[in-house]
């Protein structure tokens, strides 16, 4: 697995790992994971280029099934949609992207704005510890303190 700070491109844009993990989410529901601006300018992102680790994933656990109806991101929002009645149990899953930032950066916040009751969310940043994350901002540390 790659290191979790990828390090600053040539113009000192700087990247990190981001870890969303989904669980006790219901076919049908609608989720949205916003990244909101504390210190500098930060926005979702594939990643470094030319880095042997980079992109944007969205996967289950092994045998899991996700009824994926859409899924978006931009530089401020992640979107996913599942489709109704394509499962009757919990749905559990993990969304990896990366962060891109201006120099800087020490800190930034992530908040749901579409969810269902009973879905619960974390967010890790590179190495650092899960954080539940709900509709208040949540704020998180570029590098572990």
């Amino acid at each position: 697995m790659a290191t979790s700070y990828i390090g600053a491109d040539a113009d000192g844009i700087q990247y990190q790992q981001l870890t969303l993990q989904v669980s006790n989410s219901q076919a049908g529901q609608n989720l949205g994971v916003r990244l909101q601006d504390i210190d500098v300018p930060i926005v979702y992102s594939t990643g470094q280029n030319f880095q042997t680790y980079s992109g944007i994933s969205i996967a289950t656990s092994p045998g899991g099934n996700l009824p994926l109806t859409s899924f978006s991101i931009n530089p401020q929002q992640i979107q996913v949609q599942t489709q109704s009645g394509g499962s009757t149990g919990s749905l559990t899953f993990t969304i990896v992207t990366y962060l891109a930032a201006q120099p800087g950066i020490s800190s930034f916040a992530l908040s749901l704005t579409a969810s269902a009751p009973g879905v619960q969310v974390t967010a890790s940043v590179g190495t650092q510890a899960p954080r539940a994350v709900d509709t208040t901002p949540t704020p998180f540390f570029w590098k572990p303190m």
